[in-house]
């Protein structure tokens, strides 16, 4: 009885003083080999960026350094149901072995030693993490060292920090490594959303990457998941109705996305991201994005046949700036022009900054949307602005002239606003401001370029009240704070001035289009409460003998796009500081004794708009310096009606010194007074003519029956053009 205890002694002291050398010599190999944290860093820094769209839809997926789709996500981004499934099919005694399983190597030993051949693997999923930190050829010295670098690895970091190790760094088929990848590349989701049986059918891959892949071998793939999925069961992490459901799913892999969707606005978000934000989520409106461009790309297909690029389109969320979509060229894959990025070159816009003058304008009381504009010949020293169409509308209210983009009236409104404040509210808009001395009041015209989104963000500021904001392209991007440019009440007139007389008071959606002065550029924005779309499309290249035309190539798919937008159709309420006046239905002016039909116009309250209208007002009938007029004594009454001057009316002279006013009336002759002073007598049907002087004046006429009439009338001189 003796000697048996003595040898299980002998033994007990023999294990014990090789337990205790070993464990000196790990704490040896530990001082000499200590664990590299910096290893671990490393491997994670190289990783993918994924771009996706605010509802997570793939918009680009960009490899990283070692040509692998890999994105970093930390361990609570991970579905429970992947974590519950790895551990079962991997290692299930994970969160209690210290980095290595003894269980698990004599289980392995016994049943490779049974069969003659390697049947069982004892790697637990830390050694597997150390295997993926370094790859290191398969064998017996390599197990050793993982054993080793596992138990170190267990010392420095616990178990969620070793499962997120894991997770970021396994191979899950072709060149996807980590879950996420993984998750959104099968699923079209991340790793957080997956369901039992898609954690499983994943838990099950990092096996035999190649083997197992779902795309390629998805009755592989499908056998290894029910294997997981019975893994589960047998470990109590599932009951077996969760395991039926889950056996019954079957193998559904998201198709293969493309490489890249909306490639222009995804360089825009790249450039604006941090370089440690792995997953990009966007503004874009995946939806709307695919609308838009099946919309452009048909609407592409028939302006290459007449040799025009495009088109562009953006569509910005006029509430917060955000961009919904991002169209940067629309044009046939075979157009030379088509990797040109329409909405982010800079181009003349043509007619597009008039809204903006009439604005900042409006705010002085200066103009109103009924208010006369004029539209004829003028010219600045070399510079003589004309219309697109070769004519000249003569008079006409702000809001026509402004609709349909009557050139020189917006160079007028300009000279009156000034350069300076012009360009201050260019800047506060976000747009290109110009030289004063270089582009002049061609300013107004389109002669500084501008680019697409930016002018298309200027006219989200008329449907927010006059606040600007800027583009936002990223949803983790904070929304700014609002810059005041123009006043609720001018950022409103302007948009009753873009629209058709019968909503005036209640403007509800409204366009705009340009052309430049050459026709290469063609350009439309609409808009109405919720969103502001703009298209360009034209010849990037300043080539060709194309012309382009706002009107016709951008208007029609701008409508079309904001359609598909959709948004509300209420209009944009009316501030406080507008009112609404009577004014005449011919002139736009306050309405006379007899006008013969109102409408009711909006114009910034606290302005005066004294001048009654020039059609139709009162002849006032009061006495005149008549000392030089003999009146008989038998004279009868009689109506006399001035017909030019109009009463109340305005006259621009150029400066030349010798344009003339003919002075006539309507009846016999008469005897006519300028400011009190007798200036000569007129046949019945003839005419006096009087040399433009500036200021205000009267005129009286007396015929031979005593009978008078007055009117007044202004006379002003065009400044002097920019040298």
């Amino acid at each position: 009885m003796k000697r048996p205890r003595k040898a299980i002694v002998r033994l007990f002291w023999v294990c014990a003083s090789a337990s205790a050398c070993a464990l000196i010599a790990l704490l040896l190999l530990d001082l000499a080999f200590p664990f590299p944290v910096s290893r671990m860093r490393d491997r994670l820094a190289s990783s993918s960026r994924l771009l996706a769209s605010a509802d997570g839809g793939h918009l680009s997926w960009r490899v990283d350094r070692e040509e692998n789709f890999r994105l970093v996500v930390p361990l609570a981004e991970a579905s429970p149901w992947l974590v519950k499934a790895t551990i079962a099919v991997e290692d299930r005694r994970f969160r209690s072995h210290p980095g290595v399983d003894a269980f698990a190597i004599a289980r392995a030993f016994g049943q490779n030693l049974a069969s003659g051949r390697r049947v069982s693997g004892a790697s637990t999923i830390t050694m597997q993490t150390i295997r993926l930190l370094w790859q290191r050829p398969r064998g017996f010295d390599s197990k050793l060292i993982e054993a080793f670098r596992a138990l170190q690895l267990e010392r420095i970091a616990d178990k969620d920090r070793i499962l997120e190790l894991y997770f970021n760094l396994a191979p899950y088929g072709g060149n996807l490594v980590g879950v996420e990848a993984a998750s959104r590349r099968y699923f079209g989701k991340p790793a957080s959303r997956l369901g039992l049986a898609e954690a499983a059918l994943l838990a099950g891959i990092p096996q035999s990457p190649a083997r197992l892949d779902p795309r390629r071998h998805p009755e592989a793939a499908k056998a290894r998941r029910d294997f997981v999925i019975f893994r589960m069961l047998q470990e109590g992490m599932i009951d077996s109705g969760e395991a039926e459901r889950a056996r019954r799913r079957p193998v559904e892999v998201s198709p293969h996305p493309r490489r890249e969707e909306a490639l222009h606005f995804v360089e825009k978000a790249l450039r604006t991201a941090p370089d440690d934000e792995n997953i990009v989520v966007t503004t874009l409106d995946r939806r709307l994005q695919g609308t838009l461009s099946e919309l452009a790309r048909g609407h592409g297909a028939e302006l290459a046949s007449r040799g025009v690029a495009g088109p562009a389109v953006v569509a910005v969320s006029i509430a917060d700036g955000s961009v919904r979509a991002y169209v940067g060229n629309a044009s046939p894959e075979h157009f030379p022009a088509r990797m040109v990025d329409g909405a982010g070159v800079r181009r003349q816009p043509g007619s597009l900054l008039k809204p903006f003058i009439f604005a900042a304008l409006a705010e002085t009381g200066m103009v109103y949307p009924s208010a006369r504009v004029y539209d004829l010949p003028r010219s600045w020293g070399e510079y003589a602005p004309r219309n697109m169409d070769r004519d000249w509308k003569g008079t006409l209210s702000a809001g026509e002239a402004l609709r349909q983009s009557r050139n020189l009236p917006a160079v007028i409104q300009l000279e009156t606003l000034g350069m300076d404040r012009f360009r201050a509210v260019l800047s506060g808009l976000g747009l290109e401001a110009g030289d004063s001395a270089r582009h002049g009041l061609a300013l107004a015209l389109g002669a500084r370029e501008q680019t697409l989104l930016d002018l298309t963000l200027a006219y989200a500021v008329l449907g927010r009240g006059g606040l600007w904001l800027p583009a936002r392209v990223r949803e983790a991007e904070a929304v700014s704070e609002p810059r005041r440019v123009l006043s609720p009440e001018a950022a409103w007139l302007a948009l009753s001035a873009l629209s058709p007389p019968e909503k005036a008071l209640k403007p509800d959606l409204v366009w705009k289009t340009g052309t430049s002065w050459n026709q290469q550029d063609a350009w439309a924005v609409a808009m109405n409460r919720e969103y502001a779309v703009g298209v360009w499309c034209g010849r990037p290249r300043r080539g060709g003998s194309a012309w382009t035309s706002g009107v016709d190539d951008a208007l029609p798919l701008a409508i079309s796009a904001l359609a598909a937008a959709g948004g509300p159709s209420d209009p944009w309420p009316m501030p406080q500081g507008v009112v609404v006046g009577e004014v005449c239905a011919d002139s736009g002016m306050p309405p006379g004794w007899s006008c013969p039909e109102t409408l009711r116009t909006p114009y910034l309250a606290g302005t005066g708009r004294h001048l009654r209208c020039p059609d139709h007002s009162a002849e006032a009938v009061r006495a005149v310096d008549a000392r030089n007029v003999k009146v008989p004594p038998d004279a009868k009454s009689s109506r006399l009606r001035i017909a030019s001057p109009r009463q109340g009316a305005y006259y621009l002279m150029s400066g030349d010194g010798n344009e003339a006013l003919p002075l006539s009336c309507d009846g016999g002759g008469a005897t006519w007074f300028m400011d009190g002073l007798l200036l000569g007598e007129t046949a019945a049907g003839g005419a006096l003519n009087w040399i433009f002087q500036p200021g205000e004046h009267r005129v009286s006429a007396v015929d031979r029956n005593g009978a008078s009439a007055d009117a007044t009338f202004t006379v002003r001189r065009f400044p002097a053009g920019p040298k």
